[in-house]
């Protein structure tokens, strides 16, 4: 996952000098001033009431807590949204959480999923359409139809649509998914349950009671 931690690297340093240049100011979401940065710097909620969320530029969630409520729609407009901090875009079945067009990025100093509190970064009920998630940290994705992913370890990846390639490191969960993905999986990760288009692994990997419809490579994996 080196690639991953390149590409977060170089995009929080060129959002670091667009920082310096703006000297910090943070501007609306909605704003009107094409292209600019927007800084999240204290706990903020996007909420139902006041969807969609139109960005106009990136996005920096810069050490606090950016929480989407149910039923939001955040038109990304091929910009960036980089975690510095904790992302939590909570759905339900009824009213999922949309990103249109867009790339969710996390660095390695955002808070990832921990599966004891449950808390960090979380999508749940959402949809990506057209949007991809880069990862240094774990996250839990649950519930949602995704994109393509870069993920690093020990994310959760479970009763999802998945219809885009994947790539993750190791310690992964990837369950009970449905669709038509190629895996790509560094070593002990487990695979269960799930509809998937082809499977490449390394070693150490459990992979069983999965539908995989073209040739699984895999090293010294076990697979039932």
């Amino acid at each position: 996952m080196h690639h991953v931690k390149r590409a977060l690297s170089c995009a929080l340093l060129i959002i670091i000098m667009v920082i310096g240049f703006t000297l910090s100011v943070t501007i609306q979401v909605s704003a009107d001033a094409s292209g600019l940065i927007t800084i999240i710097s204290s706990d903020t909620i996007w909420t139902r009431a006041d969807s969609p969320y139109n960005l106009t530029g990136p996005i920096l969630v810069d050490g606090v807590t950016l929480t989407i409520e149910a039923g939001v729609t955040v038109t990304m407009n091929d910009y960036e949204i980089l975690v510095h901090g904790t992302l939590r875009a909570i759905g339900s079945s009824t009213e999922k959480i949309l990103f249109d067009h867009g790339t969710i990025k996390f660095s390695p100093y955002s808070n990832g999923w921990d599966e004891q509190t449950d808390s960090g970064c979380v999508f749940d009920y959402c949809y990506l359409n057209y949007s991809w998630i880069v990862s240094n940290v774990s996250l839990r994705l649950t519930n949602s139809r995704l994109g393509m992913m870069y993920l690093d370890d020990s994310s959760l990846i479970s009763n999802n649509i998945l219809n885009s390639p994947i790539d993750v490191g190791s310690y992964n969960t990837i369950s009970n998914n449905s669709g038509s993905s190629d895996i790509t999986a560094e070593d002990s990760n487990v695979i269960y349950n799930s509809n998937l288009t082809r499977i490449r692994a390394g070693d150490s990997n459990t992979i069983h009671n999965n539908i995989i419809r073209m040739e699984t490579e895999v090293g010294q994996s076990i697979r039932l």
